[in-house]
């Protein structure tokens, strides 16, 4: 296997010519923003993201794998470090949801029996 090549994300896109691969892996996580408006602040910054990543090819001498694994590894780093730009998931806050047991949710109040006899090994033979 050739060696990988070190390098930041966007002289990847330029040396292994992923203009397509770079725009469709960015624009996949507009949807995921909580302010999809924000995709072009994300290009911007890994366009000044200096990070540098290792690229392998695959069998064939294809960077794509690597290529978009490094992308994707860059895009969760840089929204991470930038508190303008969050993931729908990231709004979320344990504390908004209410602890049932402490809202009057009595463990009791289920009826359900969790002591029913399932029966002995023997019985299973019968089967």
């Amino acid at each position: 296997m050739a060696n990988g090549k070190k390098m930041t994300i966007q002289l990847a896109v330029e040396e292994f010519e992923a203009y397509d691969l770079y725009r469709d892996v960015i624009e996949s996580y507009a949807q995921e923003l909580e302010d999809p408006s924000l995709v072009s602040d994300l290009y911007d910054l890994i366009d000044e993201y200096e990070e540098e990543f290792e690229f392998y090819p695959d069998s064939e001498g294809d960077f794509s794998d690597s290529f978009e694994r490094n992308l994707r590894e860059a895009v969760n780093a840089i929204v991470e470090e930038n508190e303008d730009i969050a993931f729908i998931d990231d709004a979320y806050v344990p504390d908004d949801i209410p602890d049932l047991l402490e809202d009057g949710f009595e463990q009791d109040d289920t009826g359900l029996d969790m002591d029913i006899d399932l029966g002995s090994d023997d019985d299973l033979d019968e089967y």
